[in-house]
């Protein structure tokens, strides 16, 4: 809801900048990142923090959700960016929009206590291709930083990107991981910032705008520990973007999910559907229709309750172009969880109904690993390569009538990754689907001239122990899936500095640690002497681990689908 713009003089106002902490371990910061945990305080006497910009129903939406100190009347500001005034203020054109603040409840695990309220506006009365400029402002003028982003066309046009994102997981496997100190978590953030990062300078390069981010589940390690949080909102891309977050396990038993996020279409009702985080919601974007499961409320009962939310939710919008759901608990995937007992009851249900819904594409987590599927049907007889002529990593696929495709993202933070495991006989994930298909090998290290057995379902698998980033392109009648490198094996990447594994890369190289400041050990995140800071990767008295081949850079296509739209769909 807006209300009446109002003229406010900007010198009376008492700013209090959400996140000006930086997050560092004494003078350096990392990528630029800014902790969203570590608030400063101004004259004023309201804070906020974990800013985040949210989808709506549509691409005319917004949601604008915060943390706060305070209950104070709340609204967000807004105002169209090159109306600002040439100090860059608001003036008479701004808009607020009356914001629900309201309590929390329940504690948070660590050194960071749960803010007591959180607010949430809807932005509503949007215009298409236009630059707007944001604050949240309180009663008493507090305000926060202030915040751009712009929306594209209404309707698909040409076309845009989105983003999917694997398992972020700050704090996974960490030391003191629900301290705000902790090294291990600020590597994780690094991590994480540096992947939405390395998106955003692929992305400028690209013919179609990136407009959206979305995320297959597992924002963060532990669901009530607020300095986990903090530290995953630290990025101003979340601000600028709009996000659409997946429940992952490590999110679900606690409301902070709930508490961080506003979401359209939410059931948060039905029981079937429900866990502690919250249920399954639905949005479109540019004619393309996104069904979004919370796949940790799983059983014979819950399973199908949620395959009726996305029938409800296609037979709402009979006129999508594209169908795309997202949940976490991988279907289909390559690594330790492929073979788990719920994954597998999740099978028939889910296949049969997704096939049956018309569903193009789906997007899963959990795995900390990536896969691609073939073009899967389940036409009631169980799950089949919908063509099983279709090649091994084919670069375009033409699905017909009830063919889908299943997409599990690897780890966007590199706080933690799986090995592939090799698929069970006698499992609906065995290499041959029961003796009908040849198995289908690749190249897999440690072990020199190693090989690894795929899953039936998956056209590709990889663990290259590597930060990723999932981007697809769509158009009318294309959706170009790609999966691409963020980071080496270098820090922010825990499989290495944590000594979990020393071999990395597109050919599983093994890295050689290059002990810079002399103390027999990757010392990165505890120097030797001075002052304790995060060196630059260019920094030639850091250590590194490096490879003279096999790693891929930056930017790098790991694996790439498109999927075209036959004439009859």
């Amino acid at each position: 809801m807006k209300i009446n713009p109002r003229q406010t003089r900007r010198s009376a106002r008492r700013r209090l900048v959400a996140g000006a902490g930086a997050m560092v371990l004494g003078g350096g910061t990392v990528f630029g990142v800014v902790f969203a945990g570590e608030p400063a305080h101004a004259a004023g006497t309201v804070t906020v923090k974990d800013i985040v910009l949210g989808v709506g129903a549509n691409e005319t939406q917004r949601y604008v959700t915060w943390y706060a100190d305070a209950g104070t009347d709340s609204v967000v500001r807004l105002e169209k960016t090159a109306k600002l005034t040439e100090a860059g203020g608001f003036d008479s054109h701004a808009v607020d929009y009356t914001a629900a603040v309201t309590p929390t409840t329940g504690s948070s695990g660590g050194d960071v206590g749960r803010f007591p309220y959180r607010g949430s506006a809807l932005l509503d009365t949007l215009s298409a291709n236009t630059s707007y400029t944001y604050e949240v402002l309180a009663a008493d003028g507090s305000a926060s930083k202030t915040f751009t982003f712009t929306t594209g066309n209404f309707g698909l046009g040409r076309g845009f990107e989105f983003a999917a994102f694997g398992d972020p997981q700050l704090g996974a496997d960490s030391n003191q991981n629900s301290l705000s100190t902790s090294p291990d978590l600020k590597e994780d953030a690094a991590g994480w910032a540096d992947t939405l990062n390395a998106l955003q300078s692929d992305a400028s390069d690209d013919n179609l705008p990136l407009e959206l981010l979305t995320s297959t589940g597992d924002q963060i390690e532990t669901a009530n520990v607020e300095s986990q949080w903090d530290a995953w909102f630290a990025p101003d891309q979340l601000r600028t973007t709009p996000y659409a977050a997946a429940i992952g396990n490590h999110d679900s038993s606690d409301l902070g999910y709930r508490y961080h996020f506003s979401l359209p279409n939410n059931d948060v009702t039905t029981p079937e559907l429900q866990t502690t985080a919250g249920g399954d919601y639905w949005y479109t974007y540019k004619g393309v229709l996104f069904v979004v499961i919370n796949s940790n409320a799983q059983s014979s009962v819950k399973d199908p309750a949620h395959m009726s939310f996305v029938e409800m939710a296609v037979k709402a919008n009979p006129t999508a172009l594209w169908r795309v759901v997202s949940y976490h608990h991988a279907i289909y995937s390559p690594a330790a969880h492929a073979n788990d007992t719920d994954n597998a009851a999740r099978r028939p249900t889910y296949t049969q109904r997704l096939s049956e819904l018309g569903i193009n594409l789906v997007l899963q987590g959990h795995d900390h690993s990536y896969s691609r599927s073939y073009v899967l049907q389940n036409d009631g007889s169980g799950a089949d390569r919908q063509n099983p002529a279709e090649a091994a990593a084919a670069n375009t696929v033409a699905p017909g009538p009830g063919g889908v495709i299943y997409v599990t993202t690897n780890s966007a933070s590199g706080s933690k990754y799986y090995a592939l495991t090799e698929p069970k006989a006698g499992t609906t994930s065995d290499a041959t689907h029961n003796g009908k298909y040849t198995v289908q090998t690749m190249p897999w290290a440690p072990a020199a001239g190693g090989t690894h057995a795929l899953h039936w379902a998956n056209s590709v698998e990889n663990q290259d122990n590597v930060r990723t980033y999932l981007k697809v392109a769509v158009t009318a009648n294309k959706l170009k899936v790609t999966n691409v490198v963020a980071g080496v094996c270098d820090y922010p990447n825990k499989y290495t500095t944590q000594g979990v594994g020393s071999w990395c890369g597109a050919q599983q190289a093994t890295t050689v640690l290059s002990d810079n400041d002399g103390t027999s050990g990757f010392t990165r995140n505890t120097p030797k002497a001075g002052t304790p800071r995060y060196p630059s990767n260019n920094d030639p008295a850091a250590d590194k681990y490096t490879t003279t081949s096999g790693v891929a850079p930056v930017g790098a296509l790991q694996d790439s689908v498109t999927i075209v739209k036959r004439d009859e769909d």
